[in-house]
């Protein structure tokens, strides 16, 4: 009988090893891992270059998933943006409010959205998932409708030893070029990994900060010669007052001043321009 129960039990935990979840309730799961309190994220951000490192402080202010506010301040350099109802606001050269829709560069949204519906809508925007999963899912009443069938484009993989849910395609076998890809934690769904167009974005050592929010202690971000790692100081809830909620006012944003044409004096403060307008 213990023979018995030793294959039966092998043979069911080699199931549940290879059960995947659908889709909708692995980003469910992640959004779980973060709070919809609002918050203040701050964090030192090392910028790798051969002559000479620079940081620079972001202070990330989150009313919500459609409210942050972004200050990133260095010698030199400061830099300001509004996420509002999927688009960012920032100034221009001319000291003019630009408006542009997030695209798949802001890949902030996967780590600090506890909004089901705004993950799945980067995944989609990274070419990651299909849009079907944005679609409003009918409920179930019968158990005989449900009907198990792997998603394409969902995969058991290790990375660095870790089992996670490879999101994508994966890169064939007889390629060089990379495919976009999305890898999240099997047991704990956290996003360790992102490969966008050209980015590489590797997420580690999570901590389970204030309020139950699950947030990496380390952001490693590649991107041709650019080389940044963002280590977080702290991550903690915040009571919007009136000083704090005029961050997300438009007339802010307009007083705010951004760094203009140092890129003519400092190439490390050039990258960093760059960095900033592509992915922040």
């Amino acid at each position: 009988m213990k023979t018995v129960a030793l294959i039966l039990s092998i043979l069911i935990g080699g199931q549940a090893l290879a059960y995947i979840p659908k889709l909708r309730t692995i980003i469910k799961n992640v959004s779980e891992t973060r709070s919809d309190k609002s918050y203040l994220l701050t964090r030192e951000l090392l910028f790798k270059g051969e002559a000479e490192k620079y940081v620079v402080v972001e202070k990330w202010y989150i009313k919500d998933d459609s409210n942050i506010y972004l200050e990133a301040t260095a010698p030199s350099f400061k830099y300001s943006a509004l996420f509002k109802d999927g688009k960012r606001y920032r100034l221009n050269d001319a000291g003019q409010v630009v408006a542009k829709d997030t695209d798949p560069n802001f890949y902030m949204k996967a780590f600090l959205s506890a909004d089901p519906n705004t993950i799945g809508k980067y995944l989609v925007s990274l070419g990651v998932a299909p849009s079907k999963i944005l679609d409003k899912q009918e409920p179930v009443f019968d158990l005989e409708q449900v009907n198990y069938e792997p998603e394409e484009g969902v995969r058991l993989t290790r990375l660095s030893g870790l089992v996670t849910y490879g999101i994508g395609s994966p890169m064939p076998k007889d390629s060089n070029t990379p495919t976009k890809h999305v890898w999240i934690i099997q047991d704990r769904f956290l996003v360790a990994k992102i490969r966008g167009e050209g980015q590489v974005v590797e997420a580690k050592d999570y901590k389970q900060f204030k309020g139950r929010f699950w947030f990496p202690k380390k952001i490693s971000v590649k991107w041709q010669d650019i080389d940044v790692e963002a280590a977080t100081i702290n991550l903690e809830p915040i009571t919007v007052g009136p000083v704090t909620k005029k961050k997300f006012e438009f007339d802010y944003l307009k007083e705010s001043v951004n760094n203009q044409n140092s890129a003519t004096v400092n190439e490390q403060l050039a990258k960093i321009e760059t960095f900033y307008k592509l992915f922040r």
